[in-house]
């Protein structure tokens, strides 16, 4: 086992966890609470795994309000929730809120049929429309 494979696989407090994010420019929400992130994982799971549980967790729709994101400066985005009509659009407004205002996307629309392995994602951006054809694949 590598130094590196060792350090990685040592405990490291949430909180600390969260300090050493924070330097990175990725921090919870204003009033989410480390309970807020036991929720989904118990603190055991967060330590011995050390990040990549809380940056999901951070990244991802609480499971409390799919409608709300624990940060507004990271995303983990599920491929798997491309599935229908809203899902691209889904996708371009939460880069949009990502970007905090560089990325001013407008008019999103978007259609995804995956049984015809059609699906499309059209905005406008600095006044221009723009229209991207995706490939399906599955699911």
């Amino acid at each position: 086992m590598t130094f590196l494979d060792r350090l990685l696989r040592r405990p490291v407090p949430l909180e600390a966890q969260l300090d050493v994010l924070a330097t990175c420019g990725i921090r919870p929400k204003q009033g989410v609470t480390v309970d807020d992130l036991l929720y989904s994982f118990d603190r055991e799971k967060y330590e011995k795994e050390p990040y990549t549980p809380l940056l999901c967790i951070l990244g991802s729709e609480t499971e409390r309000d799919l409608t709300t994101f624990l940060s507004d400066n990271v995303w983990h985005l599920d491929t798997e929730c491309i599935e229908d009509h809203g899902s691209y659009a889904h996708v371009a407004y939460r880069m949009t809120d990502l970007s905090e205002g560089s990325l001013p996307v407008s008019d999103v629309r978007d259609y995804v049929d995956i049984e015809s392995g059609q699906a499309w994602l059209s905005f406008v951006l600095n006044g221009q429309e723009i229209k991207w054809d995706a490939r399906v694949q599955d699911d």
